[in-house]
């Protein structure tokens, strides 16, 4: 089930990519297989992303601003290993 969301409410919520991003960004951006899959888009808090990993493997990290809505929050899961 994970973790209820964390307090406070990050400001940013990041994206990891294996490939860049299409420029312009797309209003509504394409769901990844994975994320396909698993029904929901899975996003990670600054906390949860390890520069090094996406250096190193050569991932793209794409920065949102969030604004959290009631809807939002009780959707929120934390898969926090």
């Amino acid at each position: 089930m994970g973790l209820p969301p964390p307090s406070p409410l990050p400001e940013f919520v990041y994206k990891i990519t294996p490939e860049a991003p299409p420029q312009p960004i797309p209003e509504q951006y394409p769901l990844s297989a994975l994320d396909q899959q698993d029904g929901f888009v899975h996003l990670s808090t600054s906390w949860q992303v390890s520069y090094n990993n996406i250096y190193y493997f050569r991932l793209y990290l794409m920065t949102l601003r969030c604004y959290f809505t009631p809807a939002c929050l009780e959707r929120w899961r934390c898969g926090c290993n």
